[in-house]
Order: C-alpha cells, then structure tokens, then sequence
C-alpha cells in the first residue's frame, strides 16, 4: 500500500466445518492500534472495526486505519495479535482490503499460528466501487476450494519474483516502491480542532 498508513476493512477466522471464530478487543490487539496513536487525532477507525460485521463497506467508520511502522529506522512491521484460552484449529483467514482508499491497503502479509509462519503473500486490493463480496479467503482446508473459489487470490503475473537460471536473470523481479520517512500526509477525518 501506501508507506504512511495501513488500513483494513475487516478480518474473520473460520474452524473447521465453516464456523466463524468469534473473536473481539477482549481477545485482538494491534500495534499500533489506529490513526488515533498519532498526536491530535481523533479518528473513529479503530479496531474493532476488524470484526464488526461490516466489511463490504466504502464508508470509513466501519473500517480499521493506523500509521504504517514499518518505514522507520529500527521499527517492526504492523501487526494485529488474535489470542485464544484455548486451542483452534484454522481452517480459513478471510480478510477485506481498505476499501474507502484502496491505495492504502495492505499489500503484503503474513501469519503465524503458535509462533509459526503459515502463510505469507498479497493482499488483493479492494475495487473502489462496487457491490460485490471483496472479501479475500485464504485456506488451510482444501475441503473449502469448492466454496471459496471466487475469494481465492493468486497474484502469479504481480509477484515481486526474479528468475534465475544458470546464473542469468530469466527474468527480472519488479521494481519495488521503497517506503521514504516523509511528513505523513493528513487523512480526510479524524483530525481533532484543539479548543
């Protein structure tokens, strides 16, 4: 997405057999938790946006919006921390995309179960219209193919891949945007007036 912000329009788990994990602010955290971390700020884009139900939306308050960390010296990537008392098996993540600016969507992420990588790739990008499901399911399950086959994404043509064979580039990667430490620009809400 864009270096300065990463937003989210929601994210559900599903067990086995297609049953939504509920899951809310007793059990999630992100860092940072929203645009509100930033200083006179006053943004209604907070986290429990991420599983509020809404999620085909292109109106801002039903949505997830904090600064992007990852472009500062000595600084980690977001994250979004899902906790559970009890085991769960996954069966599927399904994410939306930012929808409102869907620039400013994620672009690449990753999970990890148990402190265990299990999955790393691209988000698709949310259209900036519409009325359909964009809604993004990635499978731990092959039994779900079947049903989700429209909300599979597969960015095979966009990858940031170089190929190399016998010492010669096949062919090259794609040139990635590098993240430079601007002035974050300012969003269309959230700015608080100071009395």
């Amino acid at each position: 997405g864009v270096p300065n912000y990463i937003c989210l329009n929601g994210l559900q788990l599903f067990a086995w057999e297609h049953k939504q994990i509920p899951f809310s602010t007793s059990n999630a955290v992100a860092v940072p938790s929203s645009i509100n971390v930033l200083p006179d700020v006053r943004d209604s884009r907070t986290l429990e946006k991420l599983f509020s139900g809404v999620k085909d939306s292109y109106v801002d308050r039903h949505m997830w919006f904090a600064p992007f960390d990852g472009n500062q010296a000595g600084s980690q990537s977001n994250l979004v921390y899902i906790s559970f008392q009890e085991s769960v098996a996954i069966s599927m993540l399904k994410i939306w995309n930012y929808a409102k600016t869907p620039q400013r969507g994620v672009e690449e992420f990753e999970m990890y179960m148990d402190d265990l990588l299990v999955y790393k790739g691209i988000a698709k990008i949310a259209p900036s219209s519409g009325d359909k499901s964009f809604g993004q399911s990635i499978l731990f399950d092959e039994r779900l193919i079947a049903l989700e086959k429209d909300n599979i994404y597969s960015v095979q043509t966009e990858q940031h891949v170089q190929l190399i064979n016998d010492n010669q580039i096949i062919f090259p990667a794609k040139k990635r945007d590098t993240p430079q430490p601007l002035t974050r620009p300012t969003t269309s809400a959230g700015r608080s007036s100071k009395p």
